[in-house]
């Protein structure tokens, strides 16, 4: 933080500048504010009281999961264009929604899909549809990752998002299987949103960035420059 009296020093980084007066002479504060957020797009494991379907999947042993990993089976439905409701127990920033279907020993037939978020207050989304799947080689993203959770491949139908796609708590995300390759009813039925998380050190550099003290006489005020 730099303070001076009745000018500005110039910085190299973008600053937000607030002026505040009392009786004595005007004082320019001038702070550094964050460009940009940085974090990473995380898998959101399911949890079975989070997830409801239009039709209950069959019966498999051993059971079926609806999180994709290397080592569970996928879901089978008995009619052709089953839905699949998730919903989110807290607020998220939702980037991708994705239907494996190059896991290894569980393949699924699901060519394509689409979602429809509905909103706590009863409205919805759009419409979006999955990205076809592409016949290219494996790519590195079909490295399972440490949780065993197979990631999304150009191989898979999926559904990206619009930049900055923020849902609040209650939000459910419903997932139609609307065609498979085979015309037979999915089989090996798995999904996962992906979501944004910040990085925790860079978010609070920010936040301290965002807020600074004035000292005016023996007044302390903390003014809030984010809007």
């Amino acid at each position: 933080m730099t303070t001076t009296t009745g000018e500005t020093l110039a910085e190299t980084s973008p600053v937000t500048e607030v002026i505040t007066t009392s009786t004595a002479q005007p004082t320019t504060t001038t702070i550094p504010v964050c460009n940009e957020e940085t974090g990473m797009d995380q898998p959101v494991d399911i949890q079975p009281e989070q997830v409801t379907y239009s039709e209950q999947p069959e019966e498999t042993s051993p059971p079926g999961d609806i999180n994709p990993t290397t080592n569970t089976p996928g879901l089978n439905f008995p009619s052709e264009n089953p839905e699949i409701n998730v919903t989110f127990d807290s607020p998220a920033t939702v980037t991708v929604v994705y239907v494996p279907t190059d896991r290894p020993n569980e393949p699924s037939n699901v060519d394509e899909f689409t979602v429809v978020f509905v909103y706590p207050n009863g409205t919805t989304s759009e419409t979006f549809t999955s990205t076809p799947p592409s016949p290219s080689e494996p790519s590195e993203t079909t490295t399972p990752s440490p949780s065993d959770t197979v990631l999304p491949s150009e191989e898979s139908p999926k559904v990206i998002l619009p930049p900055n796609f923020e849902v609040p708590e209650g939000t459910t995300v419903t997932i139609t299987i609307t065609s498979t390759d085979d015309d037979q009813p999915p089989t090996g039925v798995s999904c996962k949103p992906f979501v944004f998380t910040l990085d925790l050190s860079c978010s609070l550099e920010c936040n301290n960035q965002l807020f600074f003290l004035v000292m005016e006489g023996n007044k302390n005020e903390r003014l809030d420059v984010t809007n």
